[in-house]
């Protein structure tokens, strides 16, 4: 029962995480991947890409960047649609260093 639980919480934050990415609503992503690791769940790979997407539109690319570092831990084959993201908001704020480190993390 308990494990049906955990599954159900998962997957509600990560519904909630999805329709905020669509929404554009990057500080409540934060919040509820604050709250599944407050609860010990892991977010999948599908909602730190969300989570990634949803912070690159807005130009919050220290928050993307950091939820991309984590994607990456996970050992998860990252979407190229991420990288492109990226590179267009280190980018347009000048950020060659981040740039570089993720085009080397292309090859």
């Amino acid at each position: 029962m308990a494990q049906r639980t955990i599954e159900s919480d998962t997957h509600a934050i990560s519904a909630a995480i999805s329709a905020c990415e669509k929404g554009g609503s990057w500080e409540n992503i934060l919040e509820f991947l604050s709250d599944m690791r407050g609860l010990s769940l892991q977010p999948s790979a599908i909602t730190l890409y969300e989570a990634i997407l949803a912070c690159s539109k807005v130009s919050q690319w220290q928050c993307a960047l950091k939820l991309f570092t984590e994607l990456s831990e996970s050992r998860t084959r990252v979407p190229p649609r991420i990288y492109s993201y990226l590179l267009m908001n280190v980018e347009r704020f000048g950020e060659t260093e981040h740039e570089v480190a993720l085009l080397q993390s292309l090859a």
